[in-house]
C-alpha cells in the first residue's frame, strides 16, 4: 500500500485538481488549471477554447480576448494538435479523443522534458474537464459563441455528436455552416466493436419546421440502430416516422445512411435522394459510390435498395449535403464537384488530419458563397483497417 510519502508533489497536484473536479463549476476551470500548472512547475496558464465556426481560440476567462487559428502559433497547436514552443511560452492541444477543443497556453522559465510531460498530462485533465463541465452551465457554450444563435440552430447543436472520432479502425470529422443559423442538416454516427453507423440528413425547407424533420430523422434513425437492425429496416423507420408526423409530398428529407465494417472494409450504403460520397484513395479522388437513387425519405418509399462496395485500408469517404456543391457567388457560379474534389485532393496531399481537412473545406465554401442559402454539410470518414 502506498503512503503519502510514496506520491510526489506533481502527482498530488494533478490528483488535488481530479479529486477537485467533481464539485467545480465550469466557470472554476481557468482557475483551478492555473494553479495546478503553478504547483507543476509553471509560472502561469491560460485556457483557450475553440469558437463555433472554427475560425477563433477564445480565451476561457475573458471571452473578448480571442486568437485567430490562422497565423498564430495558437492556431498552429490546434491545426496540427502539437506542442509548440516560443522561448518558454508553451502551447498544448487540448484534446477530447481527437476532438480539438483548444489550446492552453503555459508561461514556463526554461521548461524540462519532464515538465513538458506534466503540463501535457494536465492538458489531457483540462480537455476532460471542458468538455465534461461544459453540460453543466453556459459559460464555455457562451465563450465558444460569437454571434447569436437562432433557435432552429440551438437545436441542431443540441442534438448532434461529437464533431470528430479516432480510433484504430475508424476516424470521423464533420462541420456544418451556417452555424448560427444551421437548421435542416443533421448527421449521426456510432462507433462499436464491429461496425460504424453513419448517417447524413437534409430535411427541405428552413428554420424550425426543417429542423423538427431533422431531428425526428436523428431520433428515429437512432432508436432503430440500438435495436441492432439492418440498414434496409433503420431507412424503413426513418420514413415511415417522417410519414406519420409530416406525412405529404411537400415535405420530405434526403438522407445518406451507411454501415461499414471494421474488419471488411464492406461499406453498405443506402442513397435517398442525396448526393453520392466521394471515394478518395491515397491523393486522389478516384470517383463517387454510386448506387441506385431512392426516393427521399418521408414519401412512403417502401423497400430501400442497399449498395454494398469493398474499402481499402486507408480509403476515406467524403459525405456532404447539396448545399456544398451548390452554394453560389453572386455572380452564380457554383462551388461545385470538381472544386471539392480538387480541394480534398490538396488536403490529402497536405496529409492534414481530418478535422483540419474539414475546417478548411468548410471555410472554402463559406468564401465561395459569402452567404450561404441552403445549410452545407461535410463529413469524412475514414477506415483505418481492422485494428489487428
Amino acid at each position: 500500500m502506498s503512503t503519502a510519502e510514496d506520491i510526489s508533489p506533481y502527482e498530488l497536484a494533478l490528483g488535488d485538481l481530479l479529486d477537485g473536479s467533481h464539485e467545480l463549476r465550469p466557470d472554476q476551470i481557468p482557475g483551478a488549471v492555473r494553479e495546478t500548472a503553478r504547483r507543476l512547475g509553471a509560472l502561469d496558464a491560460v485556457c483557450y477554447v475553440v469558437d463555433i465556426d472554427q475560425r477563433n481560440l477564445v480565451r476561457l476567462d475573458a471571452p473578448e480576448d480571442a486568437l485567430d487559428i490562422e497565423g498564430t502559433l495558437a492556431g498552429r497547436t490546434f491545426r496540427a494538435r502539437e506542442i509548440q514552443d516560443a522561448s518558454g511560452d508553451l502551447w498544448l492541444p487540448l484534446l477530447d479523443g481527437a476532438d480539438r477543443v483548444g489550446v492552453l497556453h503555459v508561461v514556463a522559465d526554461r521548461p524540462s522534458e519532464a515538465l513538458r510531460t506534466r503540463l501535457r498530462w494536465l492538458a489531457s485533465i483540462t480537455a476532460e474537464l471542458i468538455v465534461t463541465k461544459s453540460k453543466f452551465g453556459d459559460t464555455i457554450m457562451r465563450a465558444s459563441r460569437r454571434f447569436p444563435m437562432t433557435l432552429a440552430a440551438e437545436l441542431r447543436w443540441a442534438l448532434l455528436p461529437p464533431l470528430t472520432f479516432r480510433n484504430d479502425r475508424v476516424e470521423i470529422a464533420g462541420m456544418l455552416e451556417p452555424v448560427y443559423d444551421v437548421a435542416g442538416d443533421a448527421f449521426d454516427y456510432a462507433v462499436d466493436a464491429d461496425v460504424t453507423h453513419v448517417a447524413l440528413f437534409d430535411a427541405m425547407g428552413h428554420g424550425l419546421e426543417a429542423t423538427r424533420m431533422a431531428n425526428l430523422a436523428v431520433a428515429a434513425y437512432r432508436t432503430a440502430r440500438r435495436e441492432r437492425l439492418d440498414i434496409a429496416e433503420i431507412c424503413r423507420i426513418v420514413d415511415a416516422a417522417l410519414v406519420d408526423e409530416f406525412g405529404g409530398y411537400e415535405r420530405f428529407v434526403t438522407a445518406l445512411l451507411l454501415t461499414l465494417d471494421h474488419h471488411s472494409g464492406v461499406v453498405r450504403f443506402i442513397l435517398a435522394g442525396h448526393p453520392s460520397p466521394l471515394l478518395l484513395r491515397g491523393t486522389r479522388v478516384v470517383g463517387e459510390l454510386n448506387g441506385t437513387i431512392n426516393l427521399p425519405l418521408g414519401l412512403g418509399i417502401g423497400d430501400a435498395v442497399v449498395t454494398e462496395v469493398t474499402l481499402e485500408v486507408g480509403d476515406r469517404l467524403l459525405l456532404f449535403t447539396d448545399g456544398v456543391t451548390e452554394a453560389e457567388r453572386p455572380d452564380g457560379e457554383q462551388f461545385g464537384v470538381e472544386r471539392l474534389r480538387d480541394l480534398l485532393e490538396q488536403a490529402a496531399m497536405a496529409a492534414e488530419i481530418p478535422s483540419e481537412t474539414v475546417r478548411r473545406l468548410t471555410h472554402s465554401v463559406l468564401n465561395h458563397a459569402i452567404d450561404l442559402r441552403d445549410d452545407a454539410t461535410l463529413l469524412l470518414l475514414g477506415w483505418r483497417g481492422n485494428g489487428q
